[in-house]
C-alpha cells in the first residue's frame, strides 16, 4: 500500500463519523425547530450521551418543555444543562441560572444562579445579562448594586434585549444609583416598547400621563395604556380603568378630532408619537367598523392595525386623503381587501 493511499484512508476514517455526527445533529435540530420532540430525541439523545454540548442542550430544552408529546422531565432537563454548561455552552449556562433562580427543577439556589449566570454573560448572552441585572437591583444572593444592575443591563440593552432596555430605563425614572433622568428613562422605554414590551408601553403611558420627560398628553397616555392592556399588562389595566374614573370626558381621546385620513397622517405620523398611538388608533377604528359591518367582521379581524396605517399612508402621499373620512377609509381598503385580497385600488 502506497504512502498517499495510505493517507487517503487515514482522512477519510477521521472525517466521515465527523460528517455523520454533524448530519445527525442537522436533523435533531431541525425535528426540535419543527415540534418534534421523539423524533428530535432519536438523533440527539445519542449524541449528547457521547459528551456533544449543543446536542446536550438541545436534549435538555426538549426534556423542560415537554417538546410535541416528550415527557417532561425536570430532573432530566437540569443533568443535561450541567452537563452541556460545564463545557461552556453558553445558552445551557443561562437557562441553568435561571432554574436555580426560579427553583425551577432544582431547590431555589441564588449563589448558584449568579455563578450560571455569570458564566453566560461573560460569553455575551444578553439573557443572562439582564438576568444578573435584576440580581444586583434586588440583592438576590448578593449584596444590593445599583451600580453593577445597570453596567449588566446596559450591556444587555446595547444587545437590543427589550427587558434589558426597559429596566434601564426603570433605573433612570426612579434614580436609583443615578440622577433621575426622565429623559434618559424615556429614551429607554421608546427602544423597549418599538420591541412591543408590554411593560415599557404602560411605563410610557405613565411618563405621559405625567408629563415626566414629555410633555402631558392625555390621549396619548390613555392609548399606550390601551395598548399594553390588549396584550396583557395588568399593570396597564389598572391604569387604565383608574385614568377613566378619574379624568373628565373632555380630556379622554376624542374620536371626532379627526376627520380625514390627512388629519390622521399629519397627527400620528411624526417621530415624536412613533406608530404606536395611530396603530391603536385604527385598530379601535376597524373594531367599531366591524361592528356596523358583521358580514366583513371574521375577515376585517384579520386585517392588521399596521397594514391600515401603511395604507392611510399610501393614500396620503398619492393625495387622495384630503376629503376621505376615517369610516369611508374602513370601507375602501377592508371592504377590498376582504373581497379581492390580492389587490386593492
Amino acid at each position: 500500500m502506497t504512502e498517499t493511499l495510505l493517507r487517503s484512508l487515514i482522512i477519510v476514517i477521521l472525517v466521515l463519523p465527523t460528517q455523520i455526527v454533524a448530519q445527525d445533529l442537522d436533523r435533531g435540530i431541525d425535528a426540535y425547530h419543527a415540534g418534534d420532540g421523539p423524533a428530535a430525541l432519536a438523533e440527539l439523545e445519542p449524541l449528547a450521551n457521547k459528551g456533544d454540548a449543543e446536542a446536550q442542550a438541545y436534549v435538555a430544552n426538549i426534556y423542560r418543555q415537554g417538546l410535541g408529546g416528550a415527557p417532561i422531565d425536570l430532573d432530566a432537563a437540569v443533568d443535561w444543562y450541567r452537563k452541556a454548561a460545564s463545557q461552556g455552552e453558553a445558552g445551557a449556562q443561562a437557562i441553568l441560572g435561571a432554574m436555580y433562580e426560579k427553583g425551577v427543577g432544582v431547590s431555589q439556589d441564588f449563589s448558584q444562579a449568579l455563578l450560571w449566570y455569570h458564566k453566560a454573560a461573560d460569553q455575551g448572552v444578553a439573557a443572562a445579562q439582564s438576568n444578573l441585572g435584576t440580581m444586583y437591583e434586588n440583592g438576590l444572593g448578593v449584596e444590593q448594586d445599583y451600580d453593577q444592575a445597570l453596567s449588566w443591563y446596559r450591556k444587555a440593552a446595547d444587545q437590543e434585549d427589550a427587558i434589558a432596555q426597559y429596566n434601564v430605563g426603570v433605573i433612570y425614572e426612579k434614580g436609583l444609583g443615578v440622577p433621575q433622568d426622565f429623559d434618559e428613562a424615556m429614551t429607554w422605554y421608546r427602544q423597549a416598547a418599538d420591541q412591543g414590551y408590554d411593560g415599557a408601553l404602560n411605563n410610557l403611558g405613565a411618563m405621559y400621563e405625567l408629563g415626566k420627560g414629555v410633555q402631558q398628553d392625555f390621549e396619548h397616555a390613555l392609548l399606550l395604556y390601551q395598548i399594553a392592556v390588549e396584550m396583557g399588562n395588568s399593570a396597564a389595566q389598572q391604569n387604565f380603568d383608574r385614568f377613566e374614573r378619574s379624568n373628565s370626558p373632555s380630556l379622554l381621546p376624542s374620536n371626532t378630532q379627526i376627520n380625514s385620513v390627512q388629519e390622521f397622517v399629519k397627527q400620528y405620523g411624526g417621530e415624536e408619537r412613533s406608530s404606536l398611538a395611530a396603530v391603536a388608533f385604527l385598530k379601535r377604528h376597524r373594531d367599531a367598523w366591524m361592528d356596523s359591518n358583521s358580514e366583513y367582521a371574521s375577515c376585517a379581524e384579520e386585517v392588521s392595525a399596521e397594514a391600515l396605517l401603511s395604507w392611510a399612508d399610501l393614500f396620503w402621499t398619492k393625495g387622495e386623503a384630503d376629503e376621505m373620512s376615517v369610516p369611508q377609509f374602513m370601507d375602501r381598503v377592508i371592504i377590498q381587501l376582504c373581497d379581492h385580497p390580492l389587490y386593492v385600488e
